[in-house]
Order: C-alpha cells, then sequence, then structure tokens
C-alpha cells in the first residue's frame, strides 16, 4: 500500500537531470541497480531515498503535465503517477503499476478523461482525482450494501421473529401478548405456531421459544431455520378462514 503524500515527499526523490521517453520499450531497460537513489542532507551527509521518481520527457502545457514513473529500490516495481497542485498543494495520483498489460498505451487511455474533468481551460486542477475516487467507492460501496441488505418481506419477517419483534424506538421488545397476536398477523394462522412459546421475562419483554407440537406428538424445533425449513412460505397453513390471517 502506498504511503501518504506527506511521508511519501520524505522517502523519495526526483532525478531532474534526466528525463526518459514515454516508451515500454524504455520503461523496459530501467533497472534499480543503474538508477542514482542517493541524496546529500543538509549536514552534508549521504543518504538514500527508497522510492525515485523519474519525470517523462513530455510537452509541459500537454495532458501528459505531472506524469512521471516512480521506482522503488526495495522492489524494483514502477508505477504511473500524476503530480499535481490542488488548493496551492502539491498531491499526486496512482495511474496504476507498469506491467504487462498495463503500459504507455493503458496509462494514457486512463490519464486523458481524469485531466479533462478535473482541470479548467487554463490546465489549472479545480478538482482533485484522489477524491472523486474515494466519492466513486464510497458510491459503489453504498450501492453494495443495499444489494445485500435487499430482502423479500419473508424474509424480514423471519429476522423480526428470530429478535423477538424489538420495538423500533428502543431495544426492548413488546409483551408476549401483543408479540403472540402479532406473530401470527406475520406467519400466518400455521402450523409453524404450534412449535412457539411466548413469555415474559422480568421487565416485562417477551421472549419466544421452541416447544414440541404436542397435538401431533411432534419434537421442538432447536432453531429458526430448522422451523422455516420444515414450514417454508405456503406450507402449513391452518384452514380456518376465521382464524386464519395470511398466507405466509
Amino acid at each position: 500500500m502506498i504511503l501518504a503524500w506527506s511521508k511519501l515527499e520524505t522517502n523519495m526523490t526526483t532525478d531532474t537531470r534526466n528525463k526518459i521517453k514515454l516508451d515500454n520499450k524504455v520503461i523496459d531497460k530501467i533497472k534499480v541497480e543503474d538508477l542514482d537513489f542517493s541524496y546529500t542532507n543538509k549536514a552534508g551527509e549521504i543518504k538514500f531515498k527508497r522510492i525515485l521518481l523519474l519525470p517523462f520527457d513530455v510537452p509541459k502545457k500537454s495532458l501528459y503535465k505531472g506524469l512521471v514513473l516512480s521506482v522503488q529500490k526495495d522492489t524494483g516495481s514502477k508505477h504511473f503517477w500524476l503530480r499535481f497542485w490542488f488548493n496551492s498543494k502539491s498531491d499526486y495520483y496512482t495511474l496504476g503499476k507498469y506491467k504487462d498489460g498495463f503500459g504507455t498505451k493503458e496509462v494514457e487511455d486512463k490519464l486523458f478523461p481524469i485531466v479533462r474533468s478535473h482541470t479548467n481551460d487554463k490546465t489549472h486542477w479545480i478538482k482533485n482525482p484522489n477524491l472523486t475516487e474515494k466519492e466513486s467507492e464510497r458510491v459503489i460501496k453504498k450501492e453494495d450494501i443495499k444489494a445485500i441488505d435487499r430482502r423479500t418481506v419473508n424474509q424480514v419477517i423471519e429476522s423480526l421473529m428470530k429478535e423477538n419483534m424489538p420495538k423500533i424506538s428502543s431495544e426492548v421488545t413488546i409483551c408476549a401478548k401483543s408479540l403472540r397476536e402479532q406473530s401470527r398477523f406475520l406467519i400466518g394462522y400455521n402450523k409453524r405456531n404450534r412449535f412457539l412459546s411466548y413469555s415474559d421475562d422480568e421487565d416485562g419483554n417477551s421472549r419466544i421459544t421452541f416447544r414440541p407440537n404436542y397435538k401431533n406428538k411432534a419434537p421442538a424445533t432447536e432453531s429458526w431455520l430448522e422451523l422455516f425449513k420444515k414450514y417454508p412460505s405456503g406450507l402449513g397453513h391452518i384452514k380456518d378462514k376465521k382464524k386464519q390471517s395470511n398466507k405466509f
């Protein structure tokens, strides 16, 4: 994972002496052992940075402006970076790792739409592509959550029953009598109810437990999954028009 820009600045240096051609063959020939990662600090000591930026030889007022190749000393990996100024501060945007299937042609296809949509007629940056990307990821993630959480009515009813039908405005549940009435409204006058027992605790909060179906001498179910598997939607209706509330 690439460090934040403030930390990157302390770990990288730029080779401004030699610009490289934006060409896959040229990039392929770049080797870590041939590069100079050293620099001299204020005390006159020779130090080394772990990232070296190599500017591309491109027109200053073109869409390529700010495009550099970052080379990591430890791994030798190469990435296309876009350096830009936004709100009077320097920043960077990672366009991708240089590898088979992602070279100069692919980086151009990704770079041009970003520059056009984030700069004005004077090529000044009016939007930060990093923020645009984060917002896009947030929206996508939000949509994914919606898709995951999108459940059928029957699934919601099952969830309510499993949680002893909690109240919306608090963590407590309704009383056992109300719970029994509401459960019959939700899951119908169904044979499922013959396996359910309703009771209140000391605080008046209801709970549902499983019991044997004494009428049919059937043992108690051990879980809601087992109960709804035994009596799925459409199965187990008790044919009594006066008592039957729905078909679930």
